[in-house]
């Protein structure tokens, strides 16, 4: 059983599809020479990805974080 609240499966479920996609992406870089023009679009869209995942983590996955943090220190 997984104690995890929800927000954070709805959040990572927003996640999985980038997180995957730069899976296959690094894969197929790492088949490429670094100076081919492939390389830098795959590059491109890698980052992308980043941001898309780290947008999610900042604006729902952070605060939550921060808020169970200080509410273990306050000792609740």
């Amino acid at each position: 059983m997984n104690a995890s609240p929800p927000w954070i499966w709805n959040a990572r479920s927003r996640m999985l599809p980038a997180i995957k996609a730069n899976q296959t992406i690094d894969q197929e870089m790492q088949a490429l020479p670094k100076d081919a023009p492939e390389y830098a679009a795959k590059q491109k869209e890698f980052n992308d990805n980043l941001r898309k995942i780290g947008k999610i983590n900042k604006e729902e996955i952070q605060p939550e974080r921060e808020h169970v943090q200080f509410m273990q220190e306050l000792g609740g």
